[in-house]
């Protein structure tokens, strides 16, 4: 939460349940957090339970890193994922995704 600036957006991949994502939505003043998660089930908990109460917050299934390339550069101010490499089929692919230019962290 220390790196969120004012106004980031923010994607948490592989965020699960959602509870992380809006821990962090409610503890920073980011504009917005997208989460994404290949399990239907925890993107459907998640939307209905923390995507509701927070408009800054928003879920999507999706796989790593595969549908991150969906995602046009520059979307994202800061990336957080949280043990997510070890079940990755590709994690270098994934590595790549969130070091593309998403991230005025590491672009400057």
């Amino acid at each position: 939460a220390e790196l969120v600036r004012p106004g980031d957006q923010v994607l948490d991949a592989a965020c699960g349940l959602g509870y992380g994502s809006y821990v962090l939505a409610q503890a920073t003043r980011c504009s917005s957090v997208l989460g994404v998660d290949g399990s239907e089930y925890a993107v459907s908990y998640a939307q209905q339970n923390f995507g509701a109460a927070d408009d800054r917050l928003a879920f999507r299934h999706g796989w790593l890193p595969d549908d991150l390339a969906a995602l046009p550069d520059e979307s994202f101010d800061l990336v957080i994922s949280f043990e997510t490499l070890e079940h990755i089929e590709n994690p270098t692919g994934l590595l790549a995704e969130f070091s593309r230019p998403t991230d005025q962290y590491f672009s400057q």
